[in-house]
């Protein structure tokens, strides 16, 4: 943003937008196709002065008009400006960027990493490390400590690795992709879809006998006492029922959703025929995370244990957590 601001051109454009002006344009809804409304509140009829609206407030209608941004890359942004970037002693300065920010996690505490730029005798030494070690209270029992230079070269092999394997056979990639994925749900997709007819075609019959007793106690057959506990008991089940019908269509309906993230996957990822250098872009348009476990050995024997998981379809089952050897 700050590149933008301040480019030589800018007496070219009809406005001059600070960096304020540009963060706020960079999440605004609207450019989605979306009107978005309530935003703002006046404080009261007596003061005129505007505040800030919590979102959950907002109104939001979906496509009123032509979108200018597609969904995924305007998630692609959020996601870049959630995560806090720089360090105020290194701030700006090149080679101490935080090419991973938000996106290392440890595989021990699950908490973030911290990015710790540092500089010695004109050598970088960035890196990062749990930011759970040295809490008083519930700390991490490693530091988990890795050079950001070591995090760049075993995710860009990582990245190429795939690319050359999605390059050399797409089909063989895109059918290991869906066995991955029918591994983790078709298991118990029959079992599921039976449970959720029986349970619909049940609470069908629950209605039909609610309203047969509602017609019996209108008829006297049943007392006004015996149809209240009956229609308890059945109103129970059903509610019962609606939980479970609930929670079965949410469990197939993602079934189909990990299909679609699997063309989303592929639309991203087959547009690098080859890798360039790791980018802030590439990095957040690919990598869900990185998970980095508790190191064993020393020095020059330092072993570490890396997770990579992308964008849609997780951890890649061909990919094991590879262990790498690291100098400190």
């Amino acid at each position: 943003m700050k590149s933008i601001s301040a480019s030589p051109n800018v007496e070219k454009l009809p406005y001059f937008w600070t960096r304020e002006t540009l963060s706020s344009i960079l999440g605004r809804e609207e450019y989605l196709g979306h009107t978005v409304n309530l935003r703002t509140r006046k404080k009261s009829y007596k003061d005129k002065r505007k505040v800030d609206n919590p979102k959950e407030d907002w109104l939001i209608f979906k496509n009123t008009h032509e979108a200018i941004i597609d969904q995924e890359t305007f998630d692609i942004v959020q996601k870049m400006r959630s995560h806090k970037r720089s360090n105020k002693r290194y701030k700006n300065r090149i080679g101490h960027e935080n090419l991973f920010a938000g996106l290392v996690f440890c595989g021990t505490c699950g908490r973030k990493h911290y990015f710790c730029p540092q500089e010695k005798n004109g050598l970088n030494h960035d890196h990062y490390k749990c930011s759970g070690y040295r809490k008083p209270i519930d700390g991490c029992e490693n530091p988990h400590y890795i050079q950001k230079s070591a995090l760049i070269e075993i995710v860009s092999d990582k990245l190429r690795q795939t690319i050359q394997e999605i390059h050399f056979d797409k089909e063989a990639f895109l059918k290991k992709l869906e066995q991955q994925s029918q591994a983790q749900f078709t298991r118990d997709n029959k079992r599921q879809r039976q449970q959720l007819e029986k349970d619909e075609y049940r609470s069908k019959e629950i209605d039909r006998i609610i309203q047969k007793l509602y017609e019996d106690n209108l008829l006297g057959k049943i007392s006004d006492e015996r149809f209240v506990k009956l229609s308890q008991t059945y109103e129970e089940e059903q509610q019962q029922l609606q939980s479970s019908i609930s929670d079965l269509t949410e469990k197939l309906a993602k079934q189909e959703e990990d299909n679609l993230n699997i063309s989303k996957f592929m639309a991203r990822i087959s547009k690098y025929t080859e890798l360039p250098d790791l980018t802030v872009e590439i990095v957040n348009e690919l990598i869900d995370k990185i998970v980095i476990y508790k190191p064993t050995g020393t020095k020059r024997n330092r072993i570490i244990q890396i997770d990579i998981y992308y964008n849609f379809i997780g951890k890649l089952n061909n990919e094991k957590s590879e262990s790498d050897e690291l100098t400190r």
